[in-house]
């Protein structure tokens, strides 16, 4: 999933990069120059000009873009995820080639992917699974491949990944997948496998419908949104083991199905196993795997359909990990709550946390990501 500034309408945001957490494998994801957790938030560098973040659930890479539009990745590199042309770790920020129209990007635990300004998109790293979308599963990279034939949408969240699925969402509101089909996360009502007909190599649309507009990957699971006037409507599909879907079930579904509670939501994340979403109303809502304490419910009791989170209705903003949860509030103060084993809680110790806690005291958070054990944030001066 992914903060920021790519909605039409929203604030450009410029500001300071922070990182705090887990290193896992020691790759460096904090980005503060070293390999070792850190467990309250450490500046990353010294410039005011990012403005773009992105990570995934199940990732140990962070892409971010600079206003600039330069793209940047540092983190887990061994399968050329920093797209910098080699296959090293990086424990600080790296330049993506030279260019200055990245609109987008994001990464996962193999795959990183991003889109121009020009709507085009690229992706490097791992194609075990088909990522690539070039209709094989050979040819890994370490600097980006361009994939034709889709016009990608630069809005905010128009393109996922996680390991081995990779969604995005074209100009033309179309839903396009493909990768591992496990689970039916491809969403084409198939399920299993990598390969062959359950699986796809190149680009396959879901479904007919052109009006899409918000896309979010977790483990083998998606979510999807639909404008519906101010609010949207939310989709679900693949698995289902824990209340993913939040259709009061555990049963995998392998096309989208709408939840049930419908026009009333403004914003959504899906984490590794978990949901986190805001209402028109400003009140927080989680469900699916809980024993971390990653919904925010005060216990560790899975859910599987939406749970509202406390009863404050100022929530502005979200965004879910592996184990751990973020919120920002509309007065800019940071959240976080879920497992602090590698400090991905921020509070200077490695205590798990089952509501959410306020991150020291500034009000000038603007967007936060998190990764497999690690949160990027960017903070305004």
């Amino acid at each position: 999933m992914m903060l920021g500034n790519f909605a039409t309408g929203e604030p450009p945001i410029e500001g300071q990069l922070w990182g705090w957490g887990g290193q896992a494998f020691y790759s460096g994801a904090v980005g503060n120059n070293t390999s070792v957790d850190v467990s309250s938030p450490v500046q990353v560098g010294s410039l005011t000009t990012w403005s773009k973040i992105g990570a995934s659930p199940n990732g140990f890479t962070n892409t971010v873009i600079k206003t600039d539009g330069t793209l940047w990745a540092y983190g887990r590199g061994t399968l050329g995820q920093n797209g910098d042309g080699n296959s090293l770790n990086r424990s600080s920020p790296v330049q993506v080639g030279s260019l200055t129209t990245w609109a987008q990007a994001t990464a996962s635990i193999y795959n990183a992917l991003a889109v121009k300004e020009d709507n085009t998109f690229y992706i490097w790293g791992h194609n075990t699974y088909g990522q690539f979308g070039t209709n094989n599963i050979t040819g890994n990279r370490n600097t980006p491949v361009a994939l034709s034939g889709q016009s990608v949408a630069t809005t905010k969240h128009s393109i996922a990944m996680n390991y081995s699925t990779v969604g995005v969402i074209t100009t033309s509101g179309n839903l396009v997948m493909w990768g591992s089909n496990s689970s039916g996360a491809l969403g084409i009502n198939q399920k299993g496998g990598v390969s062959g007909i359950e699986g796809r190599s190149s680009p396959v649309q879901v479904g007919s419908l052109t009006d899409w507009s918000e896309l979010s990957i977790g483990a083998e699971w998606v979510l999807a949104a639909k404008n519906v006037g101010a609010a949207k409507t939310f989709w679900t599909w693949g698995y289902n083991g824990n209340g993913e879907l939040g259709h009061l079930d555990i049963v995998a579904r392998s096309s989208p199905v709408q939840l049930a509670i419908g026009a009333s939501w403004v914003k959504g994340v899906a984490g590794a196993n978990h949901c986190l979403a805001i209402r028109t109303n400003g009140t927080l809502w989680a469900w699916g795997y809980n024993s971390y304490g990653q919904l925010g419910i005060g216990s560790t009791v899975h859910k599987s359909s939406p749970t509202q989170v406390g009863s404050l209705t100022t929530w502005s903003e979200v965004a879910a990990g592996n184990r751990m949860s973020i919120g920002i509030k509309t007065d800019g103060t940071l959240w976080i709550w879920g497992s602090g084993a590698n400090g991905q809680t921020g509070q200077n110790n490695t205590i798990q946390v089952n509501s959410p806690v306020q991150l020291g005291g500034l009000t000038t958070w603007a967007a936060a990501e998190c990764g497999d054990q690690n949160t990027v944030a960017i903070k305004t001066p």
